[in-house]
């Protein structure tokens, strides 16, 4: 049961995202009329784990509310929204860690899809420890591709999520591609390919890169893939374009990579980031200058 709050001095509104909630099952909401009736109530009740809160209300105004409330529980998600959007205002809200910022109206639909994902965002911080939250929320406020380096890797793929679910590519999708063996299935699998690029390629096939287009890729066990795949993965990352098989084409890619490994040899690549993780997310360091 996800606990949420809802935050408005306009009653009707209030009930109308708190029916929607209930309806929609799964939530325990509780509501507040500003924003400091909204810290009194997370005071008391610090198991609040998503707050929807408007902009302008009386005594405490809906930014100054997303800090003070950030300020006492940086892992609640906060949904901002307002009658009276400005794109100074999304900005900042966004700066000051908002989840999302929503001009009203907002359908139950679009609010519903949005909480969902604001809330798998939750449920992943909520996971870490304070060290390890501190590291997602850093790499969360960049836009660069990293590699991320652990003695296993069953987790790596959740936090890659929740870097990419706390990004500015929040709203794209977010891809995850697992190992193969074979060089021309895992290539593939990543670039996509043109039919009769190989045996058995009967038809054009759309690869993972190209899905993820505008949000994340992450990468399981990159270390383990055929050399050429890491070759290509690492042209790709340095001229942020790439070709599927069977093309002499070149396509641009706007996609975030994350390369997860528990290898050893794991190493940074030209302009990548490697975070060293000892046992969760321990410690952080740069081996390599960004792109």
């Amino acid at each position: 049961m996800h606990k949420v709050l809802v935050v408005d001095d306009d009653a009707g509104l209030r009930l109308s995202v708190k029916s929607a909630l209930l309806a929609a099952g799964g939530f325990a909401v509780g509501e507040a009329f500003d924003g400091a009736d909204a810290l009194e109530k997370i005071k008391s009740n610090p198991s609040y784990e998503l707050v929807i809160l408007d902009v302008d209300m009386p005594r405490m105004n809906g930014m100054d509310a997303l800090l003070a409330i950030k300020l006492l529980n940086p892992k609640i998600v906060v949904i901002m929204m307002t009658a009276h959007a400005k794109p100074e205002d999304a900005a900042l809200a966004l700066e000051l860690g908002a989840f999302s910022y929503l001009p009203k109206p907002v359908s139950s639909q679009q609010l519903l899809d949005l909480i969902e994902r604001a809330t798998t965002a939750s449920q992943l911080l909520r996971q870490t420890g304070a060290e390890d939250f501190e590291v997602i929320q850093k790499l969360a406020s960049e836009d660069s591709s990293v590699v991320l380096k652990a003695d296993q890797t069953q987790n790596l793929e959740k936090i890659a999520e929740a870097i990419h679910l706390n990004s500015s590519r929040k709203d794209q999708p977010f891809m995850v591609i697992k190992p193969q063996l074979s060089e021309e299935l895992m290539s593939s699998d990543l670039f996509g390919h043109e039919k009769g690029a190989f045996v058995g390629a009967e038809k054009r096939k759309i690869g993972k890169l190209q899905m993820a287009e505008g949000g994340t890729l992450y990468v399981e066990e990159f270390t383990i893939l055929p050399q050429e795949v890491q070759l290509k993965i690492e042209r790709a990352l340095v001229a942020k374009n790439y070709s599927p098989l069977g093309s002499t084409r070149e396509f641009p890619s706007n996609v975030r990579m994350i390369l997860g490994s528990s290898h050893s040899s794991a190493h940074s690549l030209p302009g990548v980031k490697l975070v060293a993780l000892s046992g969760s997310l321990a410690s952080h360091t740069e081996l390599s200058p960004e792109l």
